[in-house]
C-alpha cells in the first residue's frame, strides 16, 4: 500500500477495471484507496474520519472525497429552465468523478455540457443499471483559416458516456467544456464567454460486462471493448460512430468576482470659452448667450478589460451635500462611528494581545498588565458604544444618501456590421428615470449614433486618421472609455460624483435568462472627490436686451436681467442664492472733453471707474424676489444712481458721453456648501448709459 494515490486510467483494452462510483455511473479505478477501505473497515466498520496526526494520507483522501462531493452538490443550471433538475444529477455525479481524479477540476471546468440520448431499440430495459454505455468524446472539425487554430486550441473536452438502456427519458450525453483562460487573456485581451462550435460525438469504445464486485461497496467491474476502425474525419465512410451534434453555442460563465474599473479622470467642460480655458465655441444672441453660459459638461474615464458580456454598471449623483455630520462622526476621538472603531479596534489589539500574553498570564510585570487590560477596556468600550448607536447612523447614512439624486446606466458592447466592417456598438441604457444617456467616447475616434429606441441608445466609432468604424475585435480590448453627460444648468445641477461597477454573466445568450447563482457584481467605487466646476466664461451679455422697451430706470434693467438669468433655476429648497454684484462704469477717451479733435487720429481708449462691490447676499431668485421694488436691486440701483448723479451727470443732465457703460460682475455661490468660490462669475455684463434714466 502506497502513501501517495496511483489512478488507474480507463484502459482500451477489453480487460475487467474496477471503477469507483456509486451505481449507476462509471468512472475510473483507485485500487489503493480500496485496499485502505478493505483495511479501515476490517479494523473498525464504523469509525470516526481519520485523524490527520496519525493517518495524514488517509486524512487528505477523505477530505478530497468530502471536498468533491462538496462541490459537486453545487452544480446548477446555467440558464433558467423548465425543469431544473432534468440531468442535473448526471451532471453533478460527472463532475464528482472529475473531481475525485483531480480536485483542480473544479476551477478548470467551465461548463458541463449535455445533451438528451433517446434510445430506440436496446433489449436493456429502462431500469437496468448495469446496461452496456457508449464510451466516445466530443470532437471538433481543425479549422481550414489558420487564424482560427489557435481559436480551436482555447478549449478542449472531457469523455463522455451513456447508457444503452431503453429509457422514455433521463438519458444524457453529459461531457465538460474546458478553456484555456491564460491562451485567451494574454496581451491583455478580453476572454471569450460564448463558443460557437461545430460539435460531434465520436464513439471509440464499449464498456460492458458492468457488475458489482463482490465484497467490495460501491464499486463496479466492467469489460471494454474498443471499436478498431473507429469512424474521423480523415477517412471516408458512413460515419456511423461519429455522431454529428450540430452547431453548439456554448456559454462560459466567469465563475469570479470582476475586478471593478478603473475611474481615472473626471473634468468639467464648459459650453463657452472661459477666460481661463473652456470650450471655443461661438454664441451670437444674447439669449443664447446668458443659456449658454451657465452650461457645462460632465466627463469622467474608465478602465477596464474583463470578459465579452460584462457590463458596466455606471451611476452618477448629482449636487451631492457636503457630508459633515457624518464626517465629524467618523473623525470624533470621543464617539466614533463604528466603522470607525472597529478599524481602531483591529489595528490596536494585536499589540495589546501579545502585552497580555507576556505579562499577565506569565505574571512578570504587573504594571504592564494593567495598562495592557486598561487599554483592552477602553477599546471595547468605544466598540461597544459605537455598536450601540449604529443604528442611529446607519439613519443618518441613508437620510444623507438620499438628499442627491443618482441616476444609473449599463454599458453594454456588441458587433454590428457598419460599412461591411464587423463594428464595434456600446450600448447605454437608463434606469426608466428618463434622464439624460451619456454619450461614450474612445480617444482617437469620433462617436456616431447608432440607434435609439426608449431609453437605451447605442454609438459606433469612426477613425480619425481613416475614418472608418472601429473594429470589435479591435475596440473590444481597448480599455479606457469616457462617458460624458452634456449641458448640465451650473444653477441647477451644481457638482457631480461618477461611480461604476461591473455586472458579470448576466446576459450570456439572447433570449436566454442567466441564473442568478452565475451573476456577479463588483462593489462600486467612486472618484475620491466630488466634482464642483466653477464656470468663469468670457462671454460680453447686454443686458438692455432682456428690456422690451427702453429707456428705463436702472432697477428695471437689472430686476429683468436677474429674472432672465435665474430662470428656471429655482428648486425645492433652493429658492434663495448667495450672490455678489460689483459694478463699474466705463467711457472712451475720446469723450473726454480734455482732448482736442487731433486726438480723433489716435486709437480710442476706455477708462474704467469701480462703483461698488456687495459682499455675498443671499437672495430670493423668485420674480418676486428679484423685482425693481425688492431691497437687493433696491440698494444697488440707488448706489450706483447716486454715484452717477454727483459724479458723471453733476448738474449737467446732456454730460454723459455717447461710449459711456456701466460694467456689472456678477458671482453666483454654491447652495450646498459654504465655499467662498463661486460656482458661475459673469463678469462682461454691460448696459449702455444712454438707456438708463437716472433719477433725480
Amino acid at each position: 500500500i502506497q502513501a501517495a494515490d496511483q489512478l488507474i486510467r480507463q484502459s482500451a483494452k477489453a480487460t475487467d477495471e474496477l471503477v469507483l462510483r456509486p451505481p449507476p455511473t462509471v468512472s475510473t479505478a483507485d485500487l489503493h484507496a480500496a485496499a485502505r477501505r478493505v483495511v479501515r473497515s476490517t479494523e473498525s466498520p464504523v469509525g470516526d474520519p481519520p485523524d490527520p496526526q496519525k493517518s495524514p494520507w488517509e486524512a487528505i483522501v477523505a477530505a478530497k472525497e468530502l471536498l468533491a462531493n462538496s462541490i459537486s452538490d453545487h452544480v446548477a443550471n446555467v440558464f433558467e429552465v423548465s425543469d431544473p433538475n432534468d440531468g442535473l444529477e448526471d451532471a453533478r455525479e460527472m463532475l464528482r468523478q472529475q473531481l475525485l481524479v483531480n480536485l483542480t477540476a473544479a476551477f478548470t471546468v467551465d461548463v458541463i455540457v449535455q445533451y438528451p440520448v433517446d434510445v430506440t431499440h436496446s433489449e436493456y430495459p429502462g431500469d437496468d443499471l448495469l446496461a452496456p454505455q457508449l464510451f466516445g468524446k466530443p470532437v471538433t472539425e481543425s479549422p481550414d483559416d489558420p487564424a482560427e487554430v489557435a481559436r480551436k486550441d482555447a478549449f478542449s473536452f472531457s469523455t463522455a458516456r451513456f447508457s444503452l438502456a431503453k429509457r422514455a427519458v433521463g438519458t444524457h450525453l453529459t461531457f465538460s467544456f474546458d478553456t484555456n483562460r491564460e491562451q485567451q487573456g494574454k496581451n491583455g485581451k478580453q476572454l471569450d464567454d460564448i463558443f460557437t462550435i461545430e460539435l460531434f460525438h465520436q464513439i471509440n469504445a464499449l464498456e460492458h460486462e458492468i457488475h458489482p464486485v463482490k465484497g467490495i461497496d460501491g464499486y463496479l467491474a466492467s469489460s471494454w471493448l474498443s471499436f478498431v476502425l473507429p469512424d474521423n474525419f480523415d477517412t471516408p465512410g458512413e460515419r456511423k460512430i461519429l455522431v454529428p451534434l450540430g452547431e453548439q453555442t456554448i456559454p462560459v460563465p466567469l465563475r469570479a468576482y470582476p475586478t471593478p474599473p478603473s475611474l481615472s479622470e473626471q473634468t468639467f467642460v464648459p459650453r463657452v470659452k472661459q477666460f481661463v480655458g473652456g470650450s471655443e465655441q461661438s454664441v451670437s444672441a444674447e439669449d443664447d448667450k446668458l443659456q449658454q453660459a451657465r452650461l457645462w459638461n460632465y466627463r469622467c474615464r474608465y478602465d477596464y478589460v474583463g470578459a465579452a458580456h460584462d457590463k458596466i454598471l455606471a451611476s452618477i449623483r448629482l449636487n451631492v451635500p457636503p457630508n459633515k455630520a457624518l464626517q465629524a462622526r467618523f473623525a470624533d476621538e470621543e464617539n466614533p462611528d463604528l466603522f470607525a472603531a472597529l478599524v481602531q479596534f483591529a489595528a490596536a489589539y494585536p499589540a495589546i494581545a501579545r502585552d497580555l500574553d507576556q505579562y499577565l498570564v506569565k505574571e512578570t510585570d504587573s504594571a504592564i498588565a494593567f495598562n495592557a487590560i486598561s487599554s483592552f477596556a477602553w477599546l471595547a468600550q468605544r466598540t461597544a458604544n459605537a455598536w450601540q448607536s449604529w443604528q442611529e447612523d446607519r439613519t443618518l447614512h441613508a437620510a444623507a444618501k438620499s438628499e442627491s439624486p443618482e441616476y444609473h446606466f449599463v454599458t453594454a458592447q456588441r458587433s454590428e456590421v457598419i460599412s461591411d466592417v464587423v463594428a464595434l456598438v456600446v450600448s447605454v441604457t437608463g434606469d426608466g428615470s428618463r434622464f439624460q444617456l451619456p454619450e461614450v467616447e474612445i480617444a482617437g475616434y469620433t462617436t456616431a449614433p447608432y440607434s435609439q429606441a426608449g431609453d437605451s441608445v447605442s454609438y459606433y466609432f469612426i477613425s480619425e486618421q481613416n475614418a472608418q468604424p472601429l473594429t470589435f475585435e479591435v475596440g473590444r480590448n481597448f480599455s479606457a472609455r469616457q462617458l460624458v453627460f452634456k449641458d448640465f444648468d451650473i444653477l441647477k445641477v451644481e457638482n457631480a460624483w461618477a461611480g461604476a461597477a461591473v455586472k458579470r454573466n448576466e446576459d450570456l445568450l439572447p433570449d436566454q435568462i442567466t441564473n442568478p447563482d452565475f451573476i456577479f457584481q463588483s462593489p462600486v467605487v467612486r472618484f475620491v472627490n466630488v466634482l464642483t466646476p466653477l464656470l468663469d466664461p468670457e462671454v460680453e451679455i447686454n443686458i438692455a436686451a432682456y428690456t422690451p422697451e427702453p429707456p428705463a430706470v436702472l432697477s428695471v434693467f437689472l430686476s429683468n436681467f436677474l429674472i432672465a438669468f435665474f430662470e428656471a433655476a429655482q428648486m425645492i429648497g433652493n429658492e434663495n442664492r448667495t450672490i455678489r454684484l460689483a459694478a463699474a462704469y466705463s467711457y472712451g477717451l475720446h469723450d473726454s472733453a480734455q482732448l482736442d479733435a487731433t486726438s480723433a487720429e489716435l486709437p480710442d481708449l476706455d477708462i474704467t471707474i469701480p462703483i461698488l462691490l456687495t459682499t455675498p447676499t443671499s437672495v430670493s431668485i423668485s420674480p418676486g424676489g428679484l423685482s425693481p421694488g425688492s431691497a437687493f436691486v433696491q440698494a444697488v440701483s440707488k448706489t450706483i444712481n447716486d454715484w452717477i448723479k454727483t459724479r458723471i451727470i453733476r448738474n449737467e443732465p446732456n454730460s454723459l458721453p455717447d461710449s459711456g457703460r456701466l460694467w456689472f460682475d456678477l458671482s453666483v455661490y454654491s447652495s450646498l456648501s459654504d465655499s467662498q468660490l463661486p460656482v458661475l462669475r459673469m463678469r462682461r455684463l454691460f448696459l449702455e448709459t444712454k438707456w438708463v434714466v437716472f433719477e433725480a
